[in-house]
């Protein structure tokens, strides 16, 4: 997880981790750990905060990858 200029800044992660992605403009990327080393961590084990879009690469065992950027919006409540 990166950005369009630097997509390889954090990572790897496995595919059983969550992750919290933030855009703040103007700060520094950053990835924190999230969750307790006693077993009570939430469901979220990493905050990753970067000035831009988030640039995603998934790969599998093969070794393919595959990169997209998007600006994940939820939908407004009902």
């Amino acid at each position: 997880i990166g950005t369009e200029a630097d997509p390889y800044l954090f990572g790897p992660f496995d595919n059983s981790i969550n992750l919290k992605v933030t855009e703040a403009p103007y700060a520094d990327p950053e990835c924190k750990k999230i969750g307790s080393t006693k077993g009570k961590a939430g469901n979220v084990q990493y905050h990753v905060i970067l000035p831009a879009d988030p640039w995603v690469t998934a790969g599998d065992f093969s070794g393919n990858e595959y990169s997209c950027y998007t600006c994940f919006v939820p939908k407004p409540p009902m």
